[in-house]
């Protein structure tokens, strides 16, 4: 407090008291009886100050301020300080008839950290109309500062919430909601929770690649079931499954063989039952290259490659130990049989020949062999004396080359003639 004094003329004296609350000064709402009413949207708030006045029902808390919430119809509501708050916090509910302070075996729902948000809260529960609940915003080991509560609703459990009410797809890009969602299938590879449902029917022969890659607010997970397998699916019958893509955080890609006379039922959840909004992405690479054949004669130091169009594309590139090798021109068209070499190669290696089809500029699923390229052989036409086999035991026989010669270079035929032998 301060107090300033003035003169009025020579003969007064005037006193201003001037106040204003200390450093520690207690929230208003400090104590669970002063809650402070409020409504759906977001409200800032500060615990700095605040002392303990309410149990800790999760987790040990400290310095809590309340609030009270009337629902204005029956409905799940979200209670979140996720990336608003200085420090670390706890949220907790109460009905308003459990009195002041409640206890804890009341609470109706309490989070400390919630997935994706740490170190701040997240939390839901089911509010019927008309009803006040109480709400205890604390600090984690009583942690101070500020933040802004937020109250809003979450839409209902989800049309594919169940594996049979599938929603059915094909290629494209498709939102979703694992909010408010129960479990119907396995756990996977991911302990999968709070899971939705698509059934994927592909529109190629080839790979199927699904993903949440910058698409989801969660950390998410996937697996892939063929829908032959029925509702629910049994978690040994998955074709593919994902936690963690690579170069794509918490979020998730598998890639998997499709074919369109099948369908896929793709479930959508979360890691340990994380939940969240997101979409999945779904796009299919068609098999574009069949019967592929890579063979190479000794001295040679050619590969001869040839397949059979298994799907129209405009060019191909051709790739040797992963590094372009050559791109060539189209357009190729289904069923046709092409045939193409490659030379100059260097004898005693062995060569990866991978061939990408592409279709306006975006590669399709690649076809790729190894071919061994050696040289001439140093020894030939050598051979042994026919030796009769032993009824038991093993029959042998060697061949001395007298040639300084790689093991690549060698190449033994064995002809056998017994009746039980073809």
């Amino acid at each position: 407090m301060v107090v300033r004094l003035g003169g009025i003329g020579t003969a007064t004296l005037v006193a201003w008291v001037i106040g204003w609350g200390g450093a520690n000064a207690q929230p208003s709402n400090d104590d669970c009886g002063a809650a402070l009413t409020i409504s759906m949207g977001s409200t800032p708030y500060s615990n700095v100050g605040a002392t303990a006045d309410g149990p800790a029902p999760c987790v040990t808390v400290g310095a809590d301020i309340w609030f009270d919430f009337v629902a204005p119809e029956t409905q799940t509501v979200r209670l979140s300080t996720c990336g608003t708050a200085t420090y670390d916090t706890v949220i907790a509910v109460y009905p308003a008839t459990a009195g002041c302070p409640p206890d804890a075996m009341t609470v109706l729902a309490c989070n400390d950290d919630a997935p994706g948000c740490w170190p701040h809260s997240v939390l839901t529960f089911e509010a019927v109309a008309g009803e006040t609940y109480r709400i205890q915003v604390a600090g984690w080991q009583a942690a101070e500062g500020d933040g802004t509560l937020t109250i809003d609703t979450i839409a209902p459990p989800s049309a594919v919430d169940l594996c049979a009410d599938a929603l059915p797809i094909t290629e494209g890009l498709y939102p979703y909601s694992t909010i408010g969602s129960t479990t119907d299938g396995p756990p996977g590879c991911a302990g999968i929770g709070g899971d939705v449902w698509f059934l994927y029917s592909p529109s190629c022969v080839g790979e199927a690649t699904i993903t949440t890659c910058g698409q989801a607010s969660y950390d998410s997970a996937i697996a892939v079931y063929p829908a032959a397998v029925g509702c629910p699916p049994p978690e040994s019958a998955a074709v593919a499954c994902n936690d963690d893509a690579s170069g794509c955080g918490t979020q998730t890609r598998v890639t998997f063989a499709v074919t369109p006379t099948e369908s896929y039922l793709v479930q959508v959840g979360g890691w340990n039952g994380a939940t969240g909004d997101g979409a999945i992405e779904v796009t299919c690479q068609q098999v574009a290259i069949d019967d592929l054949v890579c063979s190479s004669s000794p001295g040679s130091g050619t590969i001869d490659v040839s397949w059979v169009v298994a799907a129209d594309h405009d060019t191909l590139r051709l790739l040797r130990n992963g590094a372009l090798l050559e791109t060539l021109p189209g357009p190729f068209a289904v069923g046709e049989i092409v045939s193409h070499s490659v030379t100059g190669l260097e004898p005693q290696q062995l060569v990866s020949l991978c061939l990408e089809p592409e279709v306006a500029g975006i590669v399709q699923v690649p076809a790729c062999c190894d071919v061994a390229v050696v040289d001439e052989p140093g020894a030939e036409s050598c051979s042994v004396a026919a030796l009769p086999l032993l009824a038991t035991g093993i029959t042998e026989s060697s061949l001395a080359i007298d040639v300084d010669v790689l093991l690549a270079d060698v190449q033994v035929d064995v002809a056998l003639s017994h009746p039980f032998i073809g």
